[in-house]
This record gives C-alpha cells, sequence and structure tokens, in this order.
C-alpha cells in the first residue's frame, strides 16, 4: 500500500477502488510466491488469505491514514522502497520468479524520489 498511496498521493482507502486493488492482487501474489521460494512462513497461508484481511480489515481501518512513504516522497526524502517491493524483485529474479508489479511499482516510486519535480 505504501508506493500505491505515495505514488497517487492517496490515503490507503485508494486500495478499495477496483483498478487499484487489481494491482494490489498482483503485488500481494507476486510476493508471496517470492516468501515462498524463500522458505519464509507468512501469518497467511496464502495470497488468498492475507488479500481477504487486507480488504476487510486494513483498508478499512486505515482508509483515512496517509502511509510514510507518501510524507517521505512529499518531503523529499528517500523511502524504503528497496527494502519493500525492490528487494521482492530482486529475490524474485534470484529464484526464476517473475514479478513485474515489484518491478514496476519500485521503478516508480525510485523515478518519483529523483524527480522530486515531477511530484
Amino acid at each position: 500500500m505504501n508506493p500505491i498511496c505515495a505514488l497517487l498521493r492517496a490515503p490507503v482507502g485508494v486500495a478499495a477502488e477496483k483498478d487499484i486493488r487489481e494491482i494490489v492482487d498482483g503485488l500481494v501474489r507476486e510476493t508471496f510466491a517470492v516468501a515462498g521460494a524463500e522458505g519464509v512462513r507468512l501469518p497467511w497461508a496464502t495470497a488468498d488469505d492475507y488479500l481477504d484481511y487486507l480488504f476487510r480489515v486494513q483498508v478499512p481501518d486505515f482508509a483515512a491514514v496517509y502511509p510514510s512513504m507518501y510524507h517521505d516522497l512529499r518531503l523529499g526524502r528517500r523511502t524504503e522502497i528497496d527494502l519493500l517491493n525492490g528487494y521482492v524483485a530482486h529475490l524474485g529474479e534470484r529464484h526464476g520468479i517473475a514479478t513485474p508489479q515489484n518491478r514496476c511499482i519500485a521503478g516508480l516510486v525510485r523515478y518519483a524520489e529523483a524527480h522530486p519535480d515531477a511530484r
């Protein structure tokens, strides 16, 4: 949610919109695939379980919140994108798992960091 909200300059509730929800779905599914390849156990058994929790609990509970990455970009600070989606993309490459959505969102945030005038 952090990078999407940062790029759209929107609070967490934006994720409930159909087009954005589809992007979040892809990011989560890629992340679960990479976590599985890494042997990482997550609190949710499947991506579907997490997505259900995300859209049923987290998005509504934090609908009006602007994540930290939004504030970082707005204030011209570096973000943690390489530790989040960038890392998923890196690990995906190591395991031969396609992570186009994570790679894309990381690239967009890096661009926004490097081009403050484009924000």
